[in-house]
């Protein structure tokens, strides 16, 4: 995108990436070249060579003095990046449209925005509160839910989303604007709306296994059974089975689910993890198993 003169989108796409994985060295690397024009400007201060005119949003400077990028918080509602349903592809020397998976609207927060806007800040709310439950990792959701409260006068609701978004995301800008804005109140204030609960929090990392399957009859229990004691929630999509696949998977605690066989892995796998709600997701063939060396091995990672 950036070489093909989409600046501001190849922007918004590594940083929507370093907002769920902040130490994404890659992403971060890619940012900086985008805003850089590609030119990565070396400079010597104090005997270091510098880069100039880069700053990653993720880390925030130790000089503040020296930073003009910090993100500013207002009591304003702002808007989260809408959800998008196509992408352009440059591909045999031409732009293509792409149809985005259903995977990417997972946790969408458009209602949330059409609500809030409309001045209905509890049922926005909830909005934000239901996508955090498609993606509990959601800094976005967390972070409009407490723009939803700080435009609804209640600081004490805002502070308890921005300290989850804080466990989550503790370097994006936005978590830092949030944090230090409610930080500066001399006292929070409250309001009479009665805010849904939050979610539970997480006190480990929850991992997914999905599987695509068809007529594994024969293999799919050994390689569910072997990853029953490490997974906390067990996908199996099925390609059109004949035969005692299905229920193999469901005697084994799987949720199954459909879909129609397209010839590409990649659209059964996106099919798979719009349904993951772990933290970790581990794809295995049906007809593979987990070791118990190896077991030991995820269960330390």
């Amino acid at each position: 995108l950036h070489h093909l003169g989409e600046k501001n989108e190849a922007q918004a796409m590594f940083t929507r990436v370093l907002k769920l994985e902040p130490q994404n060295q890659v992403a971060n690397q890619n940012l900086a070249a985008s805003q850089s024009d590609g030119v990565t400007k070396m400079k010597a201060r104090n005997g270091k060579a510098e880069r100039e005119d880069i700053v990653s949003p993720t880390t925030p400077q130790s000089d503040k003095a020296e930073d003009d990028s910090v993100e500013t918080m207002t009591a304003s509602l702002e808007i989260p990046f809408e959800t998008r349903t196509q992408a352009n592809i440059y591909s045999d020397g031409k732009m293509h449209t792409l149809e985005l998976p259903a995977i990417t609207k997972l946790g969408s927060l458009d209602y949330a925005v059409e609500l809030a806007q409309a001045g209905k800040h509890r049922e926005a709310a909830l909005t934000c509160i239901n996508a955090i439950e498609l993606r509990p990792t959601h800094p976005d959701a967390w972070f409009y839910l407490a723009q939803i409260a700080i435009d609804a006068g209640d600081h004490r609701f805002a502070r308890q989303a921005a300290d989850r978004l804080l466990a989550i995301s503790p370097n994006w800008d936005r978590t830092l604007a949030l944090d230090n804005f409610l930080n500066e109140k001399a006292e929070l204030t409250t309001s009479d709306i009665e805010w849904p609960g939050l979610p539970t929090e997480i006190g480990e990392s929850r991992l997914t296994v999905c599987m695509i399957a068809k007529n594994e009859e024969e293999f799919i229990g050994q390689a569910l059974a072997s990853v029953k004691d490490v997974a906390h929630q067990i996908i199996v999509v099925d390609t059109g089975s004949t035969d005692r696949t299905v229920e193999i998977a469901r005697e084994h605690g799987a949720e199954v689910h459909e879909f129609v066989w397209n010839d590409h892995f990649a659209d059964a796998r996106n099919h798979a993890l719009q349904y993951a709600r772990g933290d970790w997701v581990l794809i295995l063939d049906a007809d593979e198993e987990l070791m118990a060396g190896t077991l030991e091995d995820l269960l330390n990672d």
